[in-house]
């Protein structure tokens, strides 16, 4: 009976110490857990801030995304290159539902922690990692004049009807920089305006518009011009009736009722602009002009005018995707450009004049065109133009972007 007696104690002794070891490795599991959890929850909001910062970077062009980025990672705890912690940021981000997206900015933070515990079951480090996605949200507006001190900066006088499914931004802080007179009227879905604005019209803008807001910046800054190459065309004037993408050096005319189809791509007008006028007609789908110059190719303006059967649509995909006129941000130039036209007229995508004012009429049932942005200096509004905004046909939506949001 004693020997049975010891026996079982030796029993209940060993089973003891393997259930306490079990306990202690579980206790152990536990803690080096927690502190994993609370690691990532760090982590995770340094990731989430770093993608922000990164965006806005993107938004005005600057190339700093990456700095940027770390930049508020660092400032989050985490600092790429110390005590083992990578923070990789790609634009555009490289996985997920925004990969490719020219728009976005992905964000990776990694570092591999020591355990606690964890080293009794054979584990002495375990890499803890966070990723946040930020991306340009859209914009509300599209109708942006932005030259920051002008007066008149967009103008509506006469009979000019200027009727847009969206917002309206005045970057001018004159105490005229929105100016309506005679019959026109301005509406839209709001109204905004730096400085001040001048009514003498009959009808005036709707709604009343919103003064001393905080300066916007360029909307489409974040959008990459192409690269201009040789000449692959000089001088052309009425030379056909079908023309394909390239390098058009001296720009195109059309006159003389000429009328001419462009084939899907990129027009790059280095020199002599576009001109399309005297009664000639253009018709081009998933087309954007590039407008520049050099000291060859004197840099001329846009001018399409007085045509009744003129359609023009931007690509729906790709790095362009819904420019359809790109001015040269290089240039500032006084030189006006007109887009206007007949009954039947459609400009279906952004008119994008940073640095250059525009003269603007959409024609009376300019509402076949599912969207319409304008981007400039100044703006002038004659006639009758009706602005959409249904960017449903374009794979990134709307090229104007607003604030920076948490994508994933």
């Amino acid at each position: 009976m004693r020997q049975r007696r010891k026996k079982q104690a030796g029993y209940v002794l060993i089973t003891g110490g393997i259930l306490a070891i079990l306990l202690f490795a579980f206790m152990g599991l536990a803690v080096d857990t927690g502190y994993f959890q609370w690691m990532k929850r760090r982590m995770q909001s340094a990731a989430d801030a770093a993608a922000i910062a990164a965006v806005r970077e993107l938004q005005v062009q600057s190339g700093k995304q990456v700095s940027a980025g770390q930049y508020d990672s660092s400032l989050n705890g985490f600092t790429n290159g110390t005590n083992n912690v990578t923070v990789t940021i790609n634009v555009p981000p490289a996985s997920g539902t925004y990969a490719g997206n020219n728009s976005s900015a992905e964000v990776i933070i990694s570092q591999p922690l020591p355990t606690y515990f964890m080293g009794i079951l054979g584990f002495s480090k375990i890499t803890v990692a966070a990723r946040a996605v930020g991306t340009l949200g859209p914009g509300s507006a599209c109708i942006y004049a932005l030259d920051p001190a002008v007066s008149k900066a967009l103008v509506a006088s006469g009979s000019a009807n200027i009727n847009a499914q969206c917002g309206i931004i005045v970057d001018s802080s004159s105490n005229d920089a929105l100016d309506t007179s005679g019959s026109a009227c301005v509406s839209g879905s709001s109204i905004e305006v730096v400085g001040d604005y001048s009514n003498s019209s009959s009808c005036g803008p709707s709604p009343t518009p919103q003064t001393g807001i905080q300066s916007q910046p360029d909307p489409l800054a974040n959008v990459a011009a192409p690269t201009v190459g040789a000449c692959n065309f000089t001088g052309w004037h009425n030379a056909g009736t079908v023309l394909n993408p390239g390098v058009y050096c001296g720009g195109i005319n059309l006159s003389g009722g000429a009328t001419a189809t462009f084939n899907s791509g990129t027009y790059i007008l280095l020199g002599g602009g576009l001109n399309i006028s005297g009664g000639s007609n253009g018709t081009g789908t998933g087309v954007t002009f590039y407008n520049t110059g050099n000291s060859t190719y004197a840099y001329r303006p846009i001018v399409v005018s007085g045509t009744s059967t003129t359609s023009f649509s931007a690509p729906t995909s790709g790095s362009l995707a819904g420019m359809l006129f790109f001015q040269d941000r290089s240039f500032s130039n006084t030189s006006q450009n007109t887009v206007s036209g007949g009954s039947t007229t459609i400009f279906q995508g952004a008119l994008y004049f940073p640095s250059t004012p525009l003269v603007y009429s959409g024609g009376s049932v300019a509402a076949h065109a599912a969207y319409t942005i304008i981007v400039a200096n100044t703006i002038n509004f004659s006639g009758g133009s009706y602005l959409n905004n249904d960017y449903s046909t374009l794979s990134g939506g709307s090229p104007i972007k607003g604030s920076s949001v948490l994508a994933e």
